[in-house]
């Protein structure tokens, strides 16, 4: 059996990223680190599997960033699920981004993280005009990608559907099924 040392030198020797299961700041942390080697690496093409719920888009966002930073040929390949902040990332990536038959995205958001304690309302105020700048970047910049309008990204995050490979490619939000 391979264990998961073996099994992630072996995605990268293949120039493969799996992110599977949450989006936390680990997961989040592991995946760039091994994305900015890749990329230090050469130019050759990298393959990044996706698996994932989702989690903070605050969290994602580092991710999306290195992503649309790297100078390699990228395949975004959706496995099973890329839910909120991982479809986030699928949508808003470079390179080919493809999507499993049987898979599925949605870029329906979860609320903020609660705060630790007690918090103050003007706290509360703060982060909550922080968070919806965030989105509002985000969306434009997922809605530059799919094609979509702005609003329609907005909306998805709100209360957005899951869509599997047909809806997901027809929204822009892939290119097309694996």
């Amino acid at each position: 059996m391979i264990g998961g040392d073996d099994l992630s030198d072996g995605l990268l020797a293949q120039r493969r990223v799996m992110i599977g299961g949450a989006l936390d700041p680990a997961a989040v942390s592991a995946a760039v680190a091994q994305l900015l080697l890749l990329g230090g690496q050469g130019d050759d093409p990298v393959e990044v599997v996706i698996n994932s719920p989702g989690g903070s888009l605050e969290d994602a966002v580092g991710l999306l960033d290195t992503l649309r930073s790297m100078r390699a040929p990228l395949t975004i390949d959706v496995l099973g699920q890329a839910r909120g902040s991982a479809a986030v990332v699928v949508a808003a990536s470079p390179g080919r981004r493809r999507i499993g038959a049987t898979a599925s995205v949605s870029l329906r958001l979860d609320g903020p993280p609660p705060l630790p304690g007690q918090a103050a309302a003007e706290d509360l105020l703060r982060l909550a005009g922080v968070a919806e700048d965030l989105e509002s970047r985000v969306a434009a910049v997922v809605a530059s990608r799919s094609g979509q309008s702005t609003e329609w990204v907005l909306d998805q995050f709100e209360r957005g559907r899951v869509m599997f490979g047909p809806d997901a490619v027809d929204a822009g939000l892939v290119d097309e099924i694996r």
